[in-house]
């Protein structure tokens, strides 16, 4: 005859239970962590954008073109008598 099986049966320790406090304290605690890390990036974003737009300004006696097409025209002969 064959010996019995031993049949174990593992017993786990109740969990704890999550209170509202642990929920806000985690929470909080993901929150500020997050803006540990945003906060510095988007200072550092700031300058960069900043210094970058104050090197590539345009020239001071020039506005922008407003339309690609005003660039490549070429400017009109006095001479021929039109009236625009």
């Amino acid at each position: 005859m064959q010996p019995q099986p031993f049949i174990v049966e593992i017993v786990r320790p109740p969990a704890e239970e999550t209170t509202v406090a642990d929920l806000l304290v985690g929470s909080l605690g993901l929150a500020g962590a997050l803006a540990l890390v945003a906060i510095p990036l988007g200072l550092i974003l700031g300058y960069v954008l900043i210094r970058w737009n104050q090197r590539r300004r345009p020239d001071a006696d020039h506005m922008p073109h407003v339309s690609p097409s005003l660039e490549l025209k070429e400017p009109e002969d006095p001479s021929s008598g039109r009236v625009p």
